[in-house]
C-alpha cells in the first residue's frame, strides 16, 4: 500500500527469500512477484479473493516450497507448476477447487 503506482509493478526485494502472503486480495499481488528470481519459499494464506496462480509461476526457478491454505477461490492450479526445477514440496490445504485432472497419477492408487 505504501509503494507508489510506478512501483507496484514488482516488488523491490530481488534478494527475497522467502516470502508469506496472508490476507492479500487478488492475483495482481502475484502478478508483483515476477522479479523476485531468488524466492526459495512463498506461502499464500486466506487470500478470498485469489483465484488463480499465474502461469507465469515457472519463473520462479529458485522456488522450493510452495503452501498455500485457506484460499476458497482458488481454481487448478497451472501445469507450469510442474517446470519449477528446484520444487521439493506442495502444500494445500483448504483449497477446494486447487486440484487438477493433471494431477492425477495412475501409477499411484488414490491420487491426487
Amino acid at each position: 500500500r505504501r509503494m507508489s503506482r510506478d512501483r507496484r509493478k514488482t516488488l523491490p526485494f530481488l534478494r527475497l527469500k522467502a516470502l508469506d502472503l496472508d490476507g492479500m486480495g487478488s492475483e495482481v499481488v502475484l502478478d508483483m512477484l515476477q522479479g523476485l528470481l531468488s524466492l526459495q519459499a512463498l506461502s499464500i494464506y486466506n487470500c478470498e479473493g485469489l483465484k488463480e496462480i499465474p502461469e507465469w509461476i515457472d519463473n520462479l526457478t529458485s522456488l522450493e516450497y510452495l503452501r498455500i491454505y485457506n484460499c476458497l477461490k482458488l481454481m487448478p492450479l497451472p501445469k507450469q507448476i510442474g517446470n519449477l526445477p528446484n520444487l521439493k514440496r506442495i502444500q494445500i490445504w483448504g483449497c477446494p477447487g486447487a486440484f487438477a485432472e493433471w494431477w492425477e497419477d495412475p501409477t499411484i492408487p488414490d491420487s491426487p
